[in-house]
């Protein structure tokens, strides 16, 4: 979107940017019959509305089942919307009463309306493209930068979110009806101006529409959302009066044809492994087809072919489109002599339906391959903290925590529960528990009646529990229902995070939770529990009730229904799943950021390669880093380089299979690798090199820690792809991939010397595998929520704090934060203790760790709300507050995370007996005089109170400088500029066109001064021919574009005021060769850039001293051409920004 000149944020006219192709519209018409808000479709009260029916399973191109509509009308004042829902299920629609700020409306039968608007001043859409995890790469923004969803479950209860975040007031109606075998209805009002809108008739509204039943979605545009992936929209087009005719009436969608028969024949040679594999790949319906796989040196293979659905890399089962069936010939793994391999699959009658050939060429194991690097620590020895598991009766205890079995041989008193015959039968017998290696060891023996059940667990050093079960011998038509219940006592059950990803998390809401199978963490904000599992282990049929947190007076029950059916699983089945208290180890000492000075990814020239070619450089930056008391860590990820050492040759034994390309490196694509395989024997051999001989002392993992899923066949015997279980010995992709993290870590361990591991993963929280980590930095997948995102609490709680987990965690709130000021991100890290990465370009990047870093390594202790302490007294309805202290001192952080006004009062006299101390509110180094203060919080803000014991001596204020001379200048002079003239390498020309300022290679930078002084305000008006990189200077300030390359967007550096809002539209394009306007405006310290009639940064608050000059610059090889058209020591109003959103009332 480009706007002419500039353009107001009150103006809230909608864009009729164009949409993809793909992207659905509607034209919707003005109400001729009247509504009555009833949850009925009473007769001719929906006629005259649009009707949208192309509602899709979201993600996914089949239409919606059972069918749901919508229907769709408006009033000047209001959009009227009637959601319809098929439901043949006489038990659904199924929902709970929800509060406002509940995050679990999307577990019930619900709809949703959303409706945006763009920001005026947003002249280029962002791009999300920062690569590594799904809609990360080649992503865009949301058309829409302000919208708003409104919500009604099956229960009436109503929410309205602002860019997903929840509002207090709903302001808008709905009622929800049901008829009972049916459908369900949802009527809405949404009133216009409760998303900002007026006068709406005629113009054009960004939407989209869901219905909500669990565990599925859909949507009017289907496309995935949520990681990385922005909020999908169509566009709603409002008729005029008279123009009712050309409503939109949307067909249902057909199904999609089923896929045609196909059947494709490939071989997969996996020397390293040990396997040559004969795939068969199949779509559309095959019975009886047979798999020849014939290899030079060995007998005929012959298997009948099952079609298989595969894992994804979330090792998610895929169970719509190709299939794949397979025929393996074991090689010894390693080095290989040269064979052929045939690959035949024919049908029932014998005819051949396909066939392949693949000439396997000789091959020598590489030096790395199975490396006996670190494989003590797989189950003999701990790495640092941790210390092996000691038993004592019943109690194992853990260098962090400890735990009773009970008779289940289960910690946590876990308890499973199995109904036979109409009722839950009581078990009883015998355990034992035992220490063994690094790990704990129990099993039970437990009968009911002839009804027998076995267990076994065992504990590793960090808490982390398999645990197997069978009810051997037993018919399976005989068991009603199995469970695992587990009794949580409610003060550690505040919090939950279904599944892994941190946007999920919530407060456990009085109605507790109910979901399908998965991972599953309950908890508080300081310790929980966690349930995962990579074998199947779920058989039950309720989708919705397979996992519940049912809060009672004391405790709240936590149930994982593994049955709840006659017959659901096959007899002798192993129920496999791992159970991991949280924290898992004690808390680093020391911050990450602080301890740590990271290496990107770019330092190896291979992405993901441990680049043993660096050593030399690596051990210099180390050896100097140590001298800093500070440890060098690089970068790793999840992949490797199409062109790295080896992975062409072995692709088929390291490569994740379906194929992902997650990155594009210095121009190359990249490809995700397995860990559990020979590629993570390859990494763990070169990065004991990279420690022992380049000083290493850690990684930034970026994907490095999940556990990957993976189709490969050939890593069957390690992955379990099949996801079945076995009572015996057993690896897995979850413990295969601890192995390897045990191993790495245990590197690390060997040298004696502090270390950390940090770990970035796109938003994905697996504690089984983070555990192994000191740091966990995230955040980055915010960068698609827009302007007026804060996260709701508990998803910070959960997500972003380490507190609960055991690691340091660094909030990387980096686009999230690039329009607001630090205490935005302070209001959340000081309150839980966290780091953050913030906008490092605009700020000083580590404010945070200065404001703690006397009450850190042991030097302090840290008070969070949740316990309260009786030294400091406080008092707000909205606001909280957490505190440091140490000997001396301390650090007081009051923080208001609602998107109201908070008022609150504290008194720390108590801090200090003596009364004598002195103290000052940091963010407006305001001082602070009296021990009881009291206070009034923006939304999202907060107050920073350091206060210290004794009095200081009152010093005399110095005399303020004199204010700079004005000016105002519209005719362009060569002596208002000075340049850091040099012929060789810097020139600066006057000319009928201006000044042109060039430098060259190997060169400082080439300066040009404006002479005239100002203070806080200033107006430059200027036509540019901006280079490929170019900056200005408002004294200690720098603005620009292409920081230290061609292409990296606009940025600002330098001291910016750490209260108060601002934004920098960082991708706005540079004109080629040719001026542009470039306006600069500084209004009190406030600025505001407009280029090319674009705005580039808004209402920025800098912390500017008296007497700054502004300068022109650029560098390297480039040249900048501009002409001065006005300069003055007043800024005028550029931009108008009357901000309006989120609408509170």
């Amino acid at each position: 979107m480009i706007f002419p000149r500039s353009v107001s944020l009150t103006a809230v006219i909608l864009s009729a940017c164009a949409l993809g192709a793909a992207e659905p519209s509607a034209s919707i018409p003005p109400l001729s019959a009247p509504v009555t808000l009833d949850g009925k479709l009473s007769p001719g009260e929906w006629d005259d509305a649009a009707v949208l029916r192309r509602i899709f399973k979201l993600d996914n191109r089949i239409p919606g089942v059972p069918a749901t509509e919508f229907r769709v009308k408006y009033t000047p004042e209001a959009l009227y919307v009637a959601a319809i829902g098929t439901e043949p299920d006489r038990g659904l629609p199924q929902s709970v009463r929800r509060g406002w700020d509940d995050l679990l409306f999307h577990t019930d039968d619900a709809f949703s309306v959303i409706l945006g608007q763009p920001d005026a001043n947003v002249a280029v859409q962002e791009a999300i493209n920062m690569g590594g995890y799904e809609g990360a790469m080649g992503g865009r923004a949301a058309p829409a930068d302000f919208y708003y969803t409104y919500t009604v479950n099956a229960a009436g209860s109503c929410q309205r979110m602002f860019n997903e975040m929840p509002l207090e007031k709903a302001l808008f109606e709905a009622a929800a009806g049901r008829e009972t075998g049916k459908r369900w209805i949802a009527e809405f009002k949404i009133p216009f101006q409760s998303c900002g809108l007026d006068d709406p008739a005629g113009k054009r509204l960004y939407a989209n529409f869901f219905r909500w039943r669990a565990p599925e979605a859909q949507a009017w545009n289907h496309k995935r959302f949520k990681g990385y992936a922005a909020m999908p929209f169509g566009t709603l087009l409002l008729l005029p009066p008279g123009r009712e005719a050309e409503r939109t009436v949307e067909n249902r969608p057909p199904r999609p044809a089923p896929a045609a028969k196909q059947c494709r024949a490939e071989l997969q040679y996996s020397p390293l492994t040990g396997a040559i594999v004969g795939k068969a790949h199949l779509t559309g319906k095959w019975e009886n087809l047979t798999g020849t796989l014939n290899v030079t040196g060995f007998p005929e293979l012959r298997r009948q072919l099952a079609g298989r659905t595969a894992v994804n890399r979330d090792a998610i089962v895929q169970k719509d489109g190709e299939r794949l069936a397979y025929v393996i010939r074991k090689l010894t793994p390693g080095s290989q002599p040269a064979r052929q391999a045939v690959f035949t699959i024919c049908d029932a009658s014998g005819r051949t339906v396909a066939e392949t050939r693949l000439e396997c060429p000789a091959v020598t194991a590489p030096e790395w391959f199975q490396t006996a690097v670190a494989r003590e620590y797989v189950s003999e020895k701990c790495p640092v903290p941790w210390t092996p598991p000691a038993v004592r009766g019943n109690r194992v205890t853990l260098i962090h925590d400890s735990f009773s079995f009970n008779d289940f041989a289960l910690p946590c008193n876990a308890v499973i529960e199995v109904a036979s015959d109409g009722g839950w039968l009581r078990f009883s017998g015998n355990h034992t528990l035992t220490a063994a290696g690094n790990e704990a060891r129990s099993e039970a023996r437990l009968a009911a009646g002839t009804l027998p059940l076995e267990i076994r667990s065992r504990m590793e050093f960090d808490g982390f529990t398999e645990v197997k079960f069978r009810l051997p011998g037993v018919d399976p038509g005989r068991i009603n229902a199995v469970r695992l219940r587990i009794p949580v006592p409610n003060e550690q059950a505040k919090l939950l995070l279904p599944g892994q990803s941190v946007q999920d998390a919530a407060a456990l809401p009085p109605s507790g939770y109910r979901g399908p199978g998965r991972q599953f963490w309950l908890g508080s904000y300081d310790r929980g529990l966690s349930f995962s599992f990579d074998t199947d282990v779920f058989f039950s049929k309720n989708l919705r009730r397979q996992i519940e947190a049912i809060p009672g007076k004391e405790t709240t029950e936590l149930v994982f229904n593994f049955a709840d059916g006659a017959g659901q699983f096959e007899r002798d089945t192993v129920f496999r799943f791992f159970l991991q208290p949280t924290p898992t180890k004690p808390r680093p000492e020391r911050p990450i950021r602080d301890l740590t000075e990271r290496k990107w990814e770019q330092w190896s020239d291979w992405h993901g390669y441990p680049d043993t070619g660096k050593i030399p450089e690596l051990r210099r930056w180390t050896d100097g880093l140590k001298k800093q008391d500070k440890i060098g860590i690089l970068y790793t990820c999840q992949g490797l380089r199409e062109n790295a050492p080896y992975f062409q040759e072995f692709r088929s034994d390291f490569e994740l299979q379906p194929r992902w390309r997650y990155y594009r490196h210095r121009g190359r694509d990249c490809y995700a690798t397995n860990k559990r395989g020979p590629e993570g024997e390859l990494q763990l051999y070169y990065w004991k090199q990279l420690i022992e001989h380049g000083g290493v002392r850690g990684i930034a993992s970026d994907g490095t820690s999940p556990a990957w899923g993976d189709a490969n066949p050939a890593l069957a015997e390690v992955d379990a792809p099949d996801r079945r279980a076995k009572w015996e010995e057993m690896s897995s992709r979850v413990v295969a991939q601890r192995n390897f993290l045990k191993r790495l870590r245990g590197l690390f361990t060997d040298t004696g010397e502090p270390f950390a591991l940090l770990a970035h993963t796109g938003g994905g929280l697996d504690v089984n595998t983070l555990s192994f980590f000191d740091g966990y930095m995230e955040g980055e997948q915010m960068t698609r929520f827009k302007t007026g995102y804060f996260l709701p609490e508990a998803v910070y709680a959960t997500g972003y704090s380490g507190l609960p987990w055991g690691w340091r965690s660094v909030f990387w709130s980096k686009h999230w934060r690039n329009y607001l000021a630090q205490e935005s991100s302070l209001a959340y890290s000081l309150l839980y203790n966290t780091e953050f990465n913030g906008n490092f370009q605009a700020e000083n990047p580590n404010y945070d760790l200065e404001l703690t870093r006397d009450f850190e390594r042991g030097k302090g202790e840290f008070h969070p709300f949740w316990k309260p302490d009786k030294r400091v007294a406080f008092r707000s309805e909205r606001a909280k507050m957490s505190f440091h202290t140490a000997p001396g001192k301390a650090l007081i952080a009051v923080s208001n995370l609602t998107t109201e006004p908070a008022e609150y009062a504290l008194d720390f006299s108590k801090l200090f007996p003596d009364g004598e101390f002195h103290a000052v509110e940091l963010l407006s180094n305001r001082p602070v005089t009296s021990a009881a203060v009291t206070g009034k919080l923006a939304p999202h803000s907060c107050d920073v109170i350091r206060v210290d014991a004794g009095k200081i001596p009152a010093a005399s204020a110095p005399l303020p400088p004199p204010p700079s001379p004005a000016f105002a200048i519209e005719t362009p002079n060569p002596a208002d500029w000075e340049t850091n003239l040099n012929r060789k390498t810097v020139s600066f020309h006057a000319g009928e066109n201006g000044f042109r300022l060039e430098s060259r290679p190997g060169s400082h930078a080439a300066v040009a001064t404006f002479r005239h002084p100002f203070d806080r305000d200033l107006e430059m008006d200027l036509q540019v021919k901006l280079p490929g990189r170019f900056r200005f200077t408002l004294g200690p300030v720098t603005v620009g574009y292409g920081n230290g390359w061609v292409g990296y967007g606009w940025f600002v550096q330098g001291p910016v005021a750490k209260r108060g809002t601002g934004h920098v539209y960082y991708q706005v394009p540079p004109v080629k060769d040719r001026f542009a306007p470039l306006r600069i405006s500084l209004r009190d310290g406030v600025l505001n850039v407009v280029y090319n009639h674009m705005p580039v940064v808004r209402d920025l608050k800098l912390d500017l001293p008296a007497g700054n000059r502004f300068t022109l610059q650029t560098w390297h090889d480039d040249k900048l051409e501009f002409r001065l058209v006005k300069a003055a020591s007043r800024g005028e109003n550029i931009i108008q920004s009357n901000h309006i959103h989120p609408v509170l009332k």
